[in-house]
């Protein structure tokens, strides 16, 4: 693909494999960036990885620039998980990677439905109505996908191991 050095983002750093296996004269020629939401994974990955910055944090908290890697690469994660990314709320890409605003049918306000936690029922924000079981909640590697787009330099390259339902 001709990457042949500069800055690199693992979102989903994990303990670092990605990082590791980076071949060394690459590894000189690059700033590594990772970020994980595992406190001991983080720990693990900042002791393999000495050479990269490593964050403990939610991808979708966490600061990074936009137009900024030459290279984003991970084994994002999979799943049927709703991410909330503020960034996106103002531009409207949480509506293209979440399906769509849901209409309560108690109030009829239309919300993007989010639970406080993974796994927890979404309320409506305007009355105390929860959204039903049957909403279908997003392939979180598409969120990853969008993101990485967002912070890519233009010519970059997004190097993502995934699912079969990427994009679905």
């Amino acid at each position: 693909l001709g990457f042949t050095g500069g800055t690199v983002l693992e979102p989903a750093a994990g303990k670092g494999n990605f990082i590791m296996g980076m071949p060394e004269d690459l590894a000189r020629q690059s700033a590594v960036t990772g970020v994980d939401r595992d406190t001991g994974s983080v720990d693990i990955a900042r002791q393999l990885c000495q050479q990269a910055d490593i964050r403990l944090n939610e991808y979708q908290d966490t600061a990074l620039p936009k137009n900024h890697y030459d290279l984003v690469i991970s084994n994002v994660p999979f799943g049927k998980i709703a991410v909330y990314d503020k960034e996106f709320a103002k531009d409207g890409t949480n509506r293209l990677i979440t399906g769509g605003l849901y209409e309560c049918e108690k109030c009829g306000h239309e919300f993007e439905p989010r639970p406080e936690k993974a796994g927890q029922p979404a309320f409506c924000p305007e009355c105390p109505t929860r959204v039903p079981d049957t909403t279908e909640l997003p392939n979180v590697h598409n969120y990853y996908f969008a993101k990485a787009l967002s912070q890519v330099k233009p010519g970059g390259v997004i190097a993502f191991i995934t699912s079969r339902y990427t994009l679905d």
